[in-house]
């Protein structure tokens, strides 16, 4: 346990991998958010639209629009982001299959229903987008670090 005053710092890794199963309606909230929302800058607004209606990446592109990783240390006590970054990617149709057999996917809807059961809900849509902890957003899907 740390004293008062003195910091301690924690990586905390985070993998998902989504299923869409309406494109159109991902990057129609996507584009949504992204024209009504105050989170880019003007001149990165439409880069960002054009990445989301990307015919072959325009799913991982609005995922990383509506999803706030952030938020998951939103209200821990004790806790302050000090660094975030994330990505998103489409994966191809090998992949996906290998996922699809992998014992983690199996248990992928059990273990939604325990976090949901442990941590409550709190899905909500924030702000800050695909976007690092700072709010800048390159267009691009992947953040990198800040």
């Amino acid at each position: 346990m740390t004293s008062e005053g003195v910091s301690s710092y924690v990586r905390l890794q985070v993998e998902m991998v989504l299923e869409v199963s309406d494109v159109d309606a991902l990057m129609g909230a996507a584009v949504e958010h992204v024209e009504q929302g105050d989170a880019l800058p003007d001149e990165q607004r439409g880069t960002t639209l054009s990445a989301v209606g990307d015919e072959l990446d325009g799913a991982a592109e609005a995922v990383a629009q509506l999803v706030d990783p952030i938020r998951l240390v939103d209200g821990a006590p004790g806790v302050e982001l000090a660094q975030a970054s994330w990505s998103s990617e489409m994966l191809d149709e090998s992949a996906a299959r290998d996922l699809a057999g992998s014992a983690w996917f199996e248990d992928a809807d059990g273990f939604a229903d325990r976090f949901e059961e442990d941590f409550g809900g709190g899905s909500g849509q924030g702000s800050t987008g695909g976007r690092d902890a700072a709010g800048e957003r390159s267009g691009k899907t992947d953040n990198g670090d800040m």
